[in-house]
């Protein structure tokens, strides 16, 4: 596994589910419930999480329902940061 904030675990070969860009509530719920189907899966919202705050109906949501903490969702930032920590391919 891998820490890619002080909140956000990655498994071993990930699979990554990525929400709509537009980051609206189906989309969030939709790659959660997704993502929720395999101990492998990584849901991805598909914006930074510094635009969290602009949609308080996910938020709201998620939160207030006791669905998920947010700290622990993985965010596109996350996931660059993710992706910068991995070592260099080596060609076939």
């Amino acid at each position: 596994m891998s820490m890619v904030s002080s909140s956000v675990v990655i498994p071993l070969n990930p699979t990554f589910i990525l929400g709509n860009p537009s980051g609206d509530l189906d989309s969030t719920v939709s790659a959660l419930a997704l993502a929720s189907l395999s101990p492998t899966a990584v849901p991805v919202m598909n914006y930074n999480r510094d635009e969290l705050r602009l949609k308080p109906d996910v938020t709201r949501c998620l939160t207030e329902l006791n669905l998920i903490d947010c700290e622990g969702v993985c965010f596109l930032d996350d996931f660059a940061s993710y992706l910068s920590s991995l070592p260099p391919s080596s060609p076939p």
